[in-house]
């Protein structure tokens, strides 16, 4: 469980240096395209993943209602939604995590070819269900699908961390 806490926590800290300086494409070094919203928002968003997720819930609730079937939105908001869970009571708790998961299979659903999802399933099976099979399963799916080097890093102590057999106690 320690190891899919710090595997949230590290991905949190590079998706946060990752986006701080991002351009998007058309977009000039002054600033972005005229109309452009969508990705003023999700840049927004990024930025603030770390300092103030309830506002970062809400833009990438705005990239949502805007464009339904936006991959990095649901991860992201699910991410959010697991991560602010740990402070609710059982029951709400239960109910955030369920959210959060369903977020996450929405974002496969909406590109099966984005990893982090799959990551972030990984460390909900091992941290809150402790599922380590089907963290063990995510993680394989995350990696399978190529994610940018620093994720790849992040996530190959989780997978090292989890029991070669999560069936044998």
């Amino acid at each position: 469980m320690i190891a899919g806490v710090v595997a949230v926590a590290a991905l949190a800290g590079w998706l946060v240096a990752r986006s701080s300086g991002q351009r998007v494409p058309d977009q000039q070094a002054s600033g972005g395209a005229a109309g452009d919203d969508l990705a003023t928002t999700l840049t927004q968003a990024r930025l603030l993943l770390g300092s103030d997720p309830i506002q970062a819930i809400e833009l990438y609730t705005d990239v949502l209602e805007e464009q339904p079937d936006h991959a990095e939105a649901h991860t992201y908001r699910g991410r959010l939604l697991y991560v602010g869970s740990r402070q609710a009571s059982e029951a709400s708790r239960a109910e955030a995590v369920d959210v959060a998961r369903s977020e996450l299979v929405e974002a496969i659903d909406a590109d099966p070819n984005y990893a982090d999802p799959h990551c972030f399933l990984a460390v909900i099976a091992d941290d809150y269900d402790d599922d380590q099979d089907t963290a063990r399963t995510e993680a394989d799916a995350c990696l399978a699908l190529d994610p940018p080097g620093e994720i790849r890093a992040l996530m190959a102590p989780f997978v090292a961390a989890l029991p070669t057999d999560a069936t044998t106690p």
